[in-house]
């Protein structure tokens, strides 16, 4: 048994409501909130992993803590992981910002996560006189690796989001 499988109570398959995530976007259902229970010791290793996959299609990642509910649960205090942890462990991946709530009185606090904190240095390659194509090979090569497509997304949800100059980012 997985620990997503042990955590949904029914053994539903993370790859099922991933599929069912993506078919909702896909009908225009946007932005997908999911919600991701935080249990310490079993599901908390995929805090980061989720975060990254959901930061890259614009959909709405709630972390959630481990309550004590129902009855099957099997509700122990030590493996409730607070909300400042969980924040903590996203802030030590990307640097966070606060954003406001999406509707009057809305309980969640939002955060955006935006670019890397790390950078990638060509100042050094272009100063030791690097051809065009070599600089555009680094950087291709650079571009190809990333996982998140802010540029992308932004353009198509360009009236919901605000614009970031990148002077405010270290651009």
């Amino acid at each position: 048994m997985t620990p997503f499988t042990a955590m949904n109570d029914v053994g539903f398959p993370v790859a099922r409501v991933l599929a069912g995530i993506d078919a909702a976007a896909s009908a225009g259902l946007t932005p997908v909130k999911v919600n991701m229970v935080i249990k310490r010791g079993l599901i908390d290793h995929a805090i980061t992993p989720m975060a990254a996959h959901f930061r890259a299609n614009g959909h709405i990642l709630l972390f959630i803590e481990y309550m004590d509910v129902g009855a099957t649960n099997g509700w122990r205090m030590d493996e409730v992981m607070p909300a400042a942890e969980i924040i903590s462990r996203i802030a030590g991946r990307w640097p966070l910002e606060p954003i406001e709530p999406n509707y009057p009185g809305e309980v969640a606090t939002r955060y955006r996560y935006l670019f890397a904190a790390a950078g990638h240095d060509l100042r050094s390659v272009l100063r030791q006189g690097a051809s065009d194509e070599a600089l555009m090979t680094q950087t291709r090569s650079i571009w190809r690796r990333r996982a998140d497509r802010y540029s992308e997304l932004r353009r198509a949800e360009m009236p919901r989001r605000p614009r970031i100059e990148m002077s405010y980012i270290g651009g």
